[in-house]
């Protein structure tokens, strides 16, 4: 009906500014269920007051988003809302340990179930997901997302063992991330993650030491 058009045009508007994308599972209103949203939906569309980019994924008016933004704000965080995190190739690569860029995104998500991975096609772009056996959250996103590179560390790296860690080590710096953090997640990591943490909090004490010099 209009006045659900109109309500939720305006919950909309509300919500999301016009550089945000628009994903159906993620509105939450009490008039009505999943189907019935994107029904209503529809009606906005045939209205020009959105745009449809895919199923279920909508912009307002006038913007264009990359694939990659999309899936960014999809399945990484939106509205400083954490979703997820980059990981293997494409974190690797993000932090420079890999001088070329992966052939698809990698990343670990709570929006996708499956902790074993698996390829996902998303607007014609191939995204390999995994999901977090660790809830994730705004406080210990980088934490995880260091730790899930640590266990086949060189196999992510261009580099010989001193210039990996010391990249790792000025990116810890870098995003001011607390490594006495990593311990309470050790459990759920191969017992070669300590003594990799170790490592790093040793290059970083000796840059400190020579820098003091």
């Amino acid at each position: 009906t209009d006045s659900h058009l109109i309500h939720l045009y305006h919950w909309l508007t509300a919500h999301y500014a016009t550089n945000d994308v628009i994903f159906v599972e993620d509105i939450d209103l009490p008039f009505s269920d999943y189907g019935s949203i994107k029904s209503t939906m529809n009606g906005l569309l045939r209205h020009k007051m959105l745009c449809r980019l895919a199923s279920g994924i909508y912009t307002f008016p006038g913007v264009t988003f990359p694939v990659q933004e999309v899936i960014a704000q999809r399945y990484i965080s939106q509205h400083e809302r954490v979703r997820g995190f980059y990981f293997g190739k494409s974190f690797a690569h993000q932090i420079g340990l890999l001088k070329d860029a992966p052939d698809m995104s990698y990343i670990i998500t709570k929006k996708e179930s499956q902790l074993h991975g698996r390829k996902v096609q998303v607007m014609q772009t191939t995204v390999y997901f995994r999901g977090s056996k660790i809830p994730i959250t705004s406080e210990n996103v980088l934490v995880l997302q260091l730790l899930s590179l640590l266990p086949n560390l060189m196999q992510y790296s261009d580099y010989d063992k001193d210039e990996t860690y010391r990249r790792l080590a000025n990116y810890v710096m870098e995003k001011r991330i607390d490594l006495s953090d990593c311990k309470a997640y050790y459990p759920s990591y191969s017992k070669c993650v300590p003594s990799r943490i170790a490592k790093i909090e040793r290059m970083i004490a000796d840059g400190a030491a020579k820098s003091k010099k």
